[in-house]
């Protein structure tokens, strides 16, 4: 008995794009912004370094330092919570001040806390009164913005209206209509994401000597493709 196979052929034909839909015309730009940010806080790092041959008494009388130093800034109406304290450091060294090696140590001690001030009225105030209670090291000082969701915000708005306006120019020149936004990317720039809050390392004002504050620039930049009629 003959078997019979029956094979069927299935053609298909490929058909252009172009006959569903006209090719797609649009303009794609990159523009940018910056805004400059006025700090609006500080927060201050300071430490205390003691030298000493009797590990007990070093360790006391940095304790009583820091101890005078920390009730200054509750004096000074210094929230708690702005108040971070560190780890004391102990750092023993076998070699006298010839550089001879010694049977005895002598012992490095050292303690840091940082002070975030809501009101930089109060910071030159703070900064000498901690100096002036106990504090001989001065290890930074940041200022920064607590406002900078407003400020972020804003460099976005005018990027924005900066592409707006690039768009429109290229497609006048291209003798075409801007059209409907079609994607916007937000590119990552330096001095816009990261920490929740956009800091500066300070400079020095010559008047006075002290660290002072600058203003914080906050930059966005975005990408926007329009569709040309």
């Amino acid at each position: 008995m003959k078997k019979i196979f029956y094979i069927s052929v299935l053609f298909l034909f490929a058909t252009p794009a172009s006959v569903f839909a006209a090719q797609e015309r649009f303009v794609r730009v990159t523009a940018d912004a910056e805004v400059m940010a006025p700090p609006d806080r500080v927060t201050i790092t300071v430490g205390l370094q003691h030298k000493t041959d009797n590990l007990k008494e070093g360790a006391k009388v940095l304790q009583q330092n820091i101890a005078k130093a920390l009730a200054y800034c509750r004096a000074q109406h210094i929230k708690d919570k702005n108040i971070q304290t560190q780890n004391v450091s102990i750092n023993p060294s076998y070699y006298a001040a010839d550089g001879k090696r010694t049977d005895k140590p002598s012992y490095t001690l050292a303690q840091s806390f940082s002070v975030t001030l809501e009101d930089l009225s109060q910071y030159e105030t703070v900064l000498y009164g901690l100096l002036d209670n106990g504090i001989n090291q001065v290890q930074d000082v940041r200022f920064y913005s607590s406002k900078l969701k407003d400020f972020r915000n804003e460099a976005r708005t005018l990027a924005m209206q900066n592409a707006q306006q690039k768009a429109q120019l290229l497609a006048k020149e291209a003798h075409a209509k801007l059209g409907k936004v079609m994607t916007i990317t937000e590119e990552q720039t330096a001095g816009f994401y990261g920490a929740s809050n956009i800091s500066q390392n300070s400079y020095i004002n010559t008047a006075s000597g002290i660290p002072a504050a600058g203003v914080i620039p906050v930059r966005a930049e975005i990408t926007v493709q329009y569709a040309l009629n």
